[in-house]
């Protein structure tokens, strides 16, 4: 009986499915958006319109054009908002839309 088990965990362990993330994409001429579907759907729209005004305006103050699109990625993984934005390799900005935490 034990061997059983043993053969049943084995074999379910071995055979287990790949675990797909639920990213989906928006694209734009200037911007590939990545974000999880469906919980951070509601956001696109905000973020798409924030992106291209933002852009928009460094465009026009800094002469800024980038030369592919830029990469911008919704994550949720933290219970505190942060972002970042890197260059090295490719245009990229992740942003985290958990709330600031107000512990202290």
């Amino acid at each position: 009986m034990r061997a059983f088990r043993i053969l049943v965990l084995t074999t379910g362990l071995l055979t287990a499915s790949h675990a797909f993330a639920q990213l989906s994409s928006f694209n734009t001429e200037n911007l590939r958006l990545l974000y999880f579907d469906p919980t951070e759907t509601y956001l696109v729209p905000h973020v798409v319109q924030s992106f291209e005004g933002s852009l928009a305006t460094q465009k026009r103050i800094f002469n800024y054009d980038p030369f592919e699109n830029v990469s911008v990625l919704l994550t949720d993984f933290s219970d505190y908002g942060n972002a970042g934005a890197s260059s090295v390799p490719r245009n990229s900005v992740i942003v985290d839309i958990a709330p600031i935490p107000m512990t202290f």
